[in-house]
This record gives structure tokens, C-alpha cells and sequence, in this order.
């Protein structure tokens, strides 16, 4: 049981830090775009 609740905070967090992560990329790609001339 503790194991299971275990997995699917460490999935949900996972899940979090991917689209933290996508999110952090776009913007990043956009800071290029406008850096760029």
C-alpha cells in the first residue's frame, strides 16, 4: 500500500518536472528568437 502511494507521487512528480521542463524549453527558445537579429 505504502509502495503504491510511493509510485504515484514519485510518477506525479516526474509527470510535474517533465512539463516544468518543456515549459523552461520554450522559453528559453523564445529568449532566442528575440535575441536573435
Amino acid at each position: 500500500m505504502l509502495d503504491q502511494r510511493l509510485f504515484l507521487l514519485a510518477t506525479c512528480l516526474f509527470k510535474l518536472s517533465v512539463l516544468m521542463w518543456k515549459i523552461s524549453l520554450k522559453r528559453l527558445e523564445k529568449l532566442l528568437m528575440s535575441a536573435l537579429p
